[in-house]
């Protein structure tokens, strides 16, 4: 896509990304995200790392009251994401480590809504995720759940770390292991954490079982505070059916191992049994 220059008078962008009509330039980077021309994917870093522009796709009282998906700049970084040219790739990994589009939180927490759709994270987006998973972040919850979302090994390792860190409320942790991971639960790399995750130093027994629970029961009657007519919103684990034979060999490796742990209770040892030996 050609970048439309000196056509300000149209209402795209002039020389150096000047509109005059935010919607305007907002629709501008979208088109381009999903472009193979570098100079398209450099002319959005250019505004993505500018805080005039940035201010030229919303005003600050839309950034401290919009939800980060409603921001201007959430599209152009989903087109982004999904875009596997290696300019694209390049910038997202620019953005991940960049000061000034990491300001604003709405900002940060798009960011890291879009990497799911990242064909391979990198290092940065890493690295961001982990600083997201401190338990002082205001963005802890997006990144615990754009974790699970990613499926990457690496991230996941990030939410192995918070799940054994005694700074992290132990209630939270387990509501974390009742929504992402339950609805991941049968995700090989997400299986291979959990088996890890028993031998960790700081994974204590009321961790264990409520991982065990996690992993090989579902009692949403009793797990979520939400009223009947709620029910459709509730987490779900995948149904047998969806459950890969890799997944089912992982797991009846996870329930052996919780066989053997001396921490796990003996009624949730007998739900991983029960569990497997359905498949």
């Amino acid at each position: 896509m050609t970048s439309p220059t000196n056509q300000g008078s149209q209402g795209l962008p002039g020389p150096g990304l000047q509109a005059a009509d935010p919607t305007q330039l907002a629709l501008h980077l979208q088109q381009m995200s999903s472009s193979d021309d570098p100079n398209d994917i450099a002319e959005i870093g250019k505004s993505l790392t500018s805080a005039d522009h940035l201010l030229s796709l919303n005003t600050q009282e839309e950034y401290d009251q919009l939800p980060s998906r409603l921001l201007a700049v959430y599209p152009v970084l989903m087109g982004l994401a999904q875009n596997e040219n290696s300019a694209a790739q390049d910038l997202i990994a620019k953005l991940s480590d960049n000061e000034e589009f990491l300001a604003e939180p709405g900002r940060l927490e798009g960011l890291l809504q879009v990497l799911p759709y990242v064909p391979t994270l990198p290092a940065e987006a890493i690295e961001l995720l982990r600083e997201a998973t401190d338990p002082d972040s205001d963005s802890l919850e997006v990144a615990i759940e754009v974790i699970f979302e990613t499926g990457n090994p690496a991230a996941l390792e990030l939410f192995a770390e918070q799940a054994s860190n005694d700074e992290q409320d132990i209630e939270l942790v387990q509501a974390w292991m009742r929504d992402p991971m339950l609805r991941h639960r049968a995700d090989p790399a997400v299986v291979r954490m959990s088996i890890d995750l028993l031998t960790r130093i700081g994974f204590d027994g009321e961790r264990k079982n409520a991982l065990a629970e996690a992993m090989f029961d579902y009692r949403p009657k009793d797990w979520y505070l939400t009223p009947a007519s709620d029910d459709q919103s509730l987490p779900e684990p995948p149904t047998l059916d969806r459950i890969t034979q890799e997944a089912r060999n992982l797991l009846s490796k996870l329930a052996d191992a919780m066989a053997t742990d001396q921490e796990i209770s003996a009624a949730n040892k007998t739900l991983a049994r029960k569990f497997v030996s359905c498949f």
